[in-house]
């Protein structure tokens, strides 16, 4: 049986996560790019013609990407936590590595 407050800390990690997460994509515009093209692509095409209504929906795609990987990030970030190589580790170097894991397994097979 879990504590009382172990939601709570769960909650908090989960979101310190997230903000991790949120924080390394925004350093990186090539993470952002790719993103947001794998979401425009089922775009209405039509949307080109009208420059505010391609913006304002690429916000939108833009938000659900995120969320989306966001919720993605935290799940293999829990995986590291069970994992004792990992548990003197930080936010920043959990999320670090699940960003590259993410990112680069598929061309480099899987990581160390």
């Amino acid at each position: 049986m879990q504590p009382p407050d172990y939601d709570d800390r769960r909650e908090v990690f989960d979101e310190a996560v997230r903000e991790e997460a949120a924080r390394q994509i925004a350093g990186s515009a090539d993470i952002g790019a790719e993103l947001l093209a794998e979401n425009i692509k089922g775009a209405d095409i039509r949307l080109m013609n009208d420059p505010a209504a391609f913006v304002a929906r690429c916000k939108e795609l833009i938000a659900q990407a995120g969320e989306s990987f966001a919720g993605t990030i935290v799940d293999r970030v829990h995986d590291f936590c069970d994992r004792p190589q990992w548990q003197d580790s930080g936010v920043a170097e959990m999320v670090r590595h699940a960003l590259n894991d993410h990112w680069y397994t598929p061309i480099l097979g899987d990581s160390p």
